[in-house]
């Protein structure tokens, strides 16, 4: 509680001393102000002279520095302008462009030179509006430079106020009209007694009072500068036109209508100009392709450019305020929503050149995210617009969203999978595991991927179905990308029968490998054909090699080939492939009660050396001893070099 206390006392504080300042100040400047003009009503031009830095001023500045400082006193009355402390020894206190500076020296506060110096600016805006020809000039200048606050200031003022910009520009091309015609005004009262003046526009009139010295418009002229705009159109307009002209005919006047048909002929001529323009800058961006565009493409383009017309001829029309702004804000929406679709429409014009000069290319990743960027900016389009059109319809659409940040939470838990696939799509197209048109298996699942999306890839399978794999899973899956195979694996085993003596099987096995060497399509570098295994039914030989292809039905042909070659090689060496076959053997009674025989040492010793002494044999007869040596190395290209290959 206590620190409540001390907050508010300081607070209570602040608030104090800045009131201590501001009326500390307030009493310097109406005190220096007062004084100076005080000398000068007693005719005490060197006392007068003593408010001034330099004293050296002349009589004549001092009567034009008067006037100012009764304007600038005026001013600070009816708080039109607001003196600002630049220091504890410096105030400046602004008058319209220009500034009064007073500079505290010793205990006094007096006019600086720049005052001093300025004083024929200082009387300029002092006198800027102390006649009413010159407050209407004045107003149009400001209007003309954008500076609608001090345009604002040519108004009895009222504390808040804030006018519309469509009111300025009403009321600038009302005054204009008054300038240009030399339009004179109507005064009340005479001589020093004049304060009202009326400025006639058609069956209304503008307003000016003397107040200070300023003549400024007043409120009542100020709250119906609508009115006054309308019967001005409707005066000016009906005296350019015929009478058969201005008779009204369904609401509106004949002169309206035949504007109303002018505008929609302009809006289709604005249409048709575009159309031709953005049609040979297509034609010549696509090196003088055609280009296929149908009718429908531009009928949003057709209803923009009226809208648009509409927007900005319709006031021209003279019509009642409350008609006009419906129609305006009609035309507004109206060219929104056809905005919104001429810019769905030209991203996917865009999206069309793109891709075909994209499909020109060997890269593929643009093929994929050309599409993806189209979808995404398809969707912030159509959502900008939205929110546009919300907000020209009065939906608070700042509310809308603040309102639609609770619900974020739970629609972002909600998309969580939605993000991990654009994630996924990304890491796609950024890691390159495959592209379009890659034969690919992933997760058990084969076949060529036709798309990448932002939330899935597309896969035709070889039955012909179309499998859609999401995208966050390829960021953890095992891609296998047979596309991107330099060559094709051929590996199977020829089975040969168990007759089949060891010469044969060594002369099938170099005959395989002279064929692998002389296939047009194999890779000679790497290859095995060796007898490898003995099956239960079979003697077998491996055969692994490469074809040199990376398409599917080349692969199969050049297999066929190499296996029909093969089996022409077994015809011509006599030997036979085997098939899974069984031997029963049907036991006797002898052999089922087969009487044990004893085997001595000497049995078994004798066998190990006659199984020892048939292998040297075998050894020295193929040239496979000690002292034999093979290559180090497999010549893939010429063969084994032990081989005499008789050429």
């Amino acid at each position: 509680m206590f620190k409540y206390i001390i907050s508010l006392h300081f607070l209570f504080s602040i608030l104090l001393y800045g009131q201590e300042q501001k009326d500390e100040l307030q009493e310097i400047i109406t005190g220096t102000l007062g004084g100076f003009i005080s000398e000068m009503e007693k005719g005490n031009l060197d006392e007068a002279k003593k408010f001034f830095i330099s004293e050296t001023v002349s009589a004549s500045d001092l009567k034009s520095f008067e006037k100012v400082v009764r304007k600038v006193g005026s001013y600070l009355d009816r708080n039109v302008i607001s003196p600002v402390a630049e220091g504890e020894k410096l105030i400046s206190i602004p008058l319209r462009q220009s500034v009064v500076y007073l500079l505290k020296i010793e205990d006094k506060w007096l006019f600086t030179d720049g005052t001093l110096s300025n004083i024929p600016k200082l009387l300029e805006m002092a006198e800027l509006l102390n006649d009413p020809y010159k407050t209407l000039a004045y107003f149009r200048s400001q209007f003309k430079a954008g500076d609608l606050d001090e345009a604002l200031n040519c108004f009895v003022p009222e504390k808040g106020f804030k006018m519309e910009k469509e009111k300025f520009k009403h009321l600038y091309e009302v005054i204009n009209f008054l300038i240009k015609n030399d339009v004179p005004g109507k005064y009340q009262g005479k001589g020093e007694n004049k304060s009202l003046v009326s400025f006639p526009v058609a069956n209304r009139s503008i307003s000016l009072v003397k107040q200070s010295g300023d003549w400024l418009m007043t409120i009542n002229t100020r709250n119906k500068i609508n009115v006054i705009y309308q019967d001005y159109k409707t005066t000016h307009v009906k005296s350019i036109f015929p009478e058969s002209l201005n008779e009204t005919f369904i609401l509106m006047k004949n002169w309206q209508w035949i504007g109303v048909l002018l505008i929609l002929v302009i809006g289709v001529i604005v249409q048709w100009v575009l159309q031709s323009l953005f049609m040979k800058t297509v034609k010549k961006f696509t090196a003088g392709k055609d280009l296929q565009v149908k009718k429908p493409r531009f009928a949003s383009v057709s209803i923009l450019c009226i809208a648009i017309s509409c927007y900005l001829l319709v006031p021209a029309l003279s019509l009642s305020i409350e008609t006009e702004d419906s129609l305006t804000k009609a035309a507004i929406l109206v060219a929104m929503i056809s905005g919104m679709f001429v810019l769905s429409r030209g991203t996917d014009m865009v999206k069309s050149i793109l891709l075909e000069k994209a499909q020109g290319t060997d890269n593929k990743v643009d093929d994929v995210l050309i599409p993806m960027l189209h979808k995404i900016i398809k969707l912030a389009v159509f959502i900008i617009g939205l929110v546009l059109i919300a907000s020209n319809i009065g939906v608070n659409v700042a509310g809308l969203v603040a309102g639609l940040g609770i619900a974020g939470m739970a629609f972002a838990l909600a998309a969580k999978d939605t993000v991990e696939n654009i994630f996924g799509s990304i890491t796609v197209l950024t890691d390159k595991p495959f592209e379009v048109g890659d034969f690919v298996s992933i997760n058990g699942i084969d076949g060529i991927v036709e798309q990448i999306g932002l939330r899935s890839t597309r896969i035709r399978t070889f039955y012909k179905s179309q499998v859609n794999v999401p995208n966050s899973t390829l960021i953890k899956a095992i891609v296998d990308n047979y596309g991107r195979r330099n060559c094709r694996r051929i590996k199977t085993a020829v089975s040969l029968t168990y007759d089949t003596p060891p010469e044969k099987i060594e002369a099938f096995c170099e005959g395989v490998r002279e064929l692998i060497r002389n296939h047009p399509s194999t890779l000679k570098d790497s290859y095995h054909v060796n007898f490898n295994e003995f099956s239960a039914a079979s003697l077998d030989v491996l055969v692994l090699c490469y074809i040199d292809t990376n398409d599917y039905a080349i692969e199969l042909r050049e297999r066929q080939r190499l296996f029909m070659d093969i089996m022409r090689l077994a015809v011509k060496l006599e030997i036979e492939f085997a098939f899974p076959t069984q031997t029963i053997h049907m036991a006797t009674s002898e052999d089922l009660h087969d009487p044990v025989k004893n085997t001595s040492l000497n049995e078994i010793t004798a066998a190990y050396e006659a199984g020892r002494q048939e292998g040297k044999q075998i050894i020295s007869e193929t040239g496979n001893n000690k002292d034999t040596k093979f290559p180090e190395f497999i010549n893939y290209i010429e063969g084994p070099p032990y081989v005499k290959s008789g050429k």
